[in-house]
């Protein structure tokens, strides 16, 4: 995962905690807004580029 700054990889690691079933989705993308790695629209969420580019690299490594 080259390139990640540390935010990034505490997020990767807190979403992997999440998706263990520890806490609920809405907390999940909170924290990925948080980091600008999602943005929020109503009730609409979308990965930024970099957001994409973060999960990208973790489903690679």
């Amino acid at each position: 995962m080259d390139g990640l700054t540390e935010s990034e990889r505490r997020a990767l690691a807190y979403i992997a905690e999440e998706m263990a079933g520890l806490v609920f989705e809405e907390e999940i993308l909170d924290r990925l807004e948080s980091l600008g790695l999602a943005v929020r629209a109503s009730d609409d969420w979308s990965l930024t580029e970099r957001g994409l580019a973060v999960l990208a690299a973790a489903a690679a490594s």
